[in-house]
């Protein structure tokens, strides 16, 4: 039995993921309301936990993002097949000519709906003061050659740490190792999720390797003998990672971007959010170190704001 305690701390847990699940689905709802050609905003629909490490994987190796216009919610493959109301599989959408592509050496989705949104509020709060501002007072230079000039922003960029220790799992491209080809990738990744086997194994001849290349070229069994020699490819993810040179690492922050809409406005739209592991940092998106400094308008006063998140 569990204590009163423990069943009100229980509630409150069960209650805080069903109020966060509640304000992802709104937030996924919103970013794909304007259908296959919105791209602008997509924090839920690109890096969701709903994507799954398969999309995000796929998008490190091939650069196609989780959100398609087959696939406005990041979802796709065996998971979007799935008829959840009906308990069946059913026909996923084809693919279309009009895929996503945004190449990236790092990659990943959010943990978990909490995440999400304890990261958007945490923004929302923090970036107040920036967001009624139009101009902000930035630094190029260094010493003799320090500048200060006054830029219009219409972005601001922000890294909250939530109160979780983790944030997201991301993949990450060793650059110093040649990148694996899309067929390369392709074939590997059916392998992993199918257990594909191949001859493998210190008694793997030469000999056993031309055979083997041989019957699988013209389509015919391949031998007994050779059967015996084969192994699972890929027994684990991380076999699959190092064949790819990737690394799974968790992020303990999170990064977003506003968006000024309309630019001479003082609305903003989250551009977009994703897990790093950068610190926590503030600032307005224009060229330089910014001082603190904005202004509301060109000619109005300077007003100075915090650059401590």
């Amino acid at each position: 039995m569990i204590t009163a305690e423990e069943k009100a701390a229980l509630e409150r847990l069960i209650g805080q993921k069903a109020k966060a699940f509640r304000t992802h689905e709104k937030l996924l709802a919103k970013e794909i309301s304007k259908g296959a050609k919105q791209t602008a905003f997509h924090t839920i629909s690109r890096h969701g936990y709903q994507t799954g490490w398969e999309a995000q994987l796929v998008r490190l190796m091939t650069s196609e993002t989780p959100d398609q216009p087959f696939a406005l919610t990041g979802v796709r493959g065996t998971i979007l097949q799935w008829d959840t109301s009906g308990g069946d599989t059913v026909t996923a959408p084809g693919r279309t000519r009009n895929i996503r592509y945004a190449e990236a050496d790092s990659v990943g989705a959010f943990l978990n709906p909490e995440v999400e949104v304890a990261a958007i509020n945490a923004a929302v709060t923090r970036t107040a003061d920036l967001r009624s501002g139009m101009w902000a007072e930035m630094i190029t230079g260094h010493g003799a050659r320090e500048a200060r000039t006054w830029c219009k922003y219409k972005y601001i960029e922000i890294i909250v740490h939530p109160p979780f220790e983790i944030c997201g799992i991301s993949f990450v491209r060793d650059q110093s190792k040649p990148k694996r080809s899309r067929d390369e990738f392709e074939t590997a990744f059916k392998d992993y999720l199918e257990g594909g086997k191949i001859l493998k194994g210190k008694t793997v001849s030469l000999h056993d390797e031309m055979v083997y290349r041989q019957a699988k070229a013209k389509g015919t069994e391949i031998p007994a003998y050779l059967v015996a020699k084969m192994q699972t490819r890929f027994p684990n993810l991380s076999d699959l990672l190092d064949y790819l040179h990737v690394q799974a690492i968790s992020m303990k922050n999170v990064r977003l971007v506003l968006k000024r809409v309309p630019d001479n406005s003082v609305q903003w739209k989250l551009h977009t959010a994703y897990a790093v592991n950068q610190a926590p940092m503030i600032r307005p998106d224009a060229p330089g170190r910014w001082n603190g400094r904005i202004k509301s308008h060109d000619t109005g006063p300077a007003r100075l704001l915090s650059t401590i998140v």
